[in-house]
């Protein structure tokens, strides 16, 4: 994939993350890891010939993560344009002062790849300080990408509680295992980015966006999830249950799509009136044309029974 145009194609998605330089909790790089194809983290390291910092991402290159081109590393020149006053008297100022300014450049060369490439800037601390300047020329708006993965992580936080060990090698397990039902899900939480976008206002801020994405994952999708779910749990093995946690390849067309208005009450009612069709009844292309444009839910139900989060 080309890294410079990855909205060339809508299947992959690309995330610059900040204000650090990798994410450091494992629960947020989990649930980051699920969503994106790739996560590009930032190193700011000076030009001075005396070497400035180069080299310090050398301790994560064996990192699995790393290592299977899920987490890509760049080392990135200090940005002129990031300025933090420091104290009198001190030429870098003090300890707290330098963490800020490490942080803003990261931050900045995040925003500056998302300008660049269309890729998302990412972050697990919505409330990290990002001034005005960094993000002039950043249509937060119409950003849909932006306002649709905010929504799957909020989500993803709700089917994916804290957890007391997972490794990266058990992170791209679960991404392989689970991959088959991340395109409708990202598919579906497009789908519901215009309600972010019309919950906010027109000079928003990224804190605003993953406010409005919370309340939207809150009301929107965690009861539908549920509801659904439960239903589920009682036809364990039947011919509904295989359908919606297999997606990929059998979805039938009157599987109305969860997103839109009174969808709850039309999927269970198909489900109520439809346990013993036979999947041969059904034409494929009817049910593969329904997958394309519909779904999205039997990537969270996965996951919320995946052994690897069940420790």
């Amino acid at each position: 994939m080309d890294n410079k145009n990855p909205n060339t194609d809508y299947g992959k998605w690309v995330a610059a993350y900040y204000p650090f330089e990798m994410i450091s909790n494992q629960h947020s790089k989990t649930i980051i890891c699920l969503l994106f194809d790739k996560i590009v983290c930032h190193f700011p390291v000076s030009s001075m010939d005396c070497g400035g910092g180069h080299g310090g991402s050398l301790c994560y290159w064996d990192d699995p993560l790393v290592e299977g081109d899920v987490i890509e590393i760049r080392e990135e020149i200090l940005l002129d344009d990031i300025e933090v006053d420091f104290s009198p008297g001190y030429y870098w100022g003090t300890e707290e002062e330098f963490d800020l300014y490490h942080r803003l450049q990261v931050t900045g060369m995040a925003i500056n790849e998302s300008s660049n490439s269309g890729c998302v800037p990412l972050t697990d601390i919505p409330d990290s300080l990002i001034p005005a300047e960094i993000l002039e020329g950043v249509d937060l708006k119409r950003f849909a990408r932006l306002q649709a993965s905010a929504l799957a992580i909020q989500s993803l936080k709700f089917v994916l509680p804290p957890f007391k060990e997972i490794s990266d090698y058990e992170i791209l397990e679960a991404r392989e295992e689970l991959r088959d039902q991340l395109i409708p899900f990202r598919l579906a939480m497009l789908a519901l980015s215009p309600v972010v976008r019309q919950g906010i206002e027109g000079n928003s801020s990224l804190i605003d966006i993953h406010k409005e994405a919370n309340y939207i994952a809150e009301t929107r999708i965690l009861p539908t999830l549920i509801e659904l779910r439960k239903k589920l749990e009682l036809e364990r093995g039947k011919f509904w249950r295989r359908i919606v946690l297999k997606g990929s390849s059998i979805l039938p067309a009157f599987f109305l799509n969860w997103t839109t208005k009174n969808a709850l009450t039309a999927v269970i009612k198909a489900i109520d009136s439809s346990k013993d069709i036979a999947l041969d009844f059904i034409k494929r292309e009817e049910t593969l044309e329904a997958f394309r444009s519909q779904g999205g839910l039997g990537y969270l139900l996965n996951i919320m029974d995946h052994p690897v989060f069940k420790k």
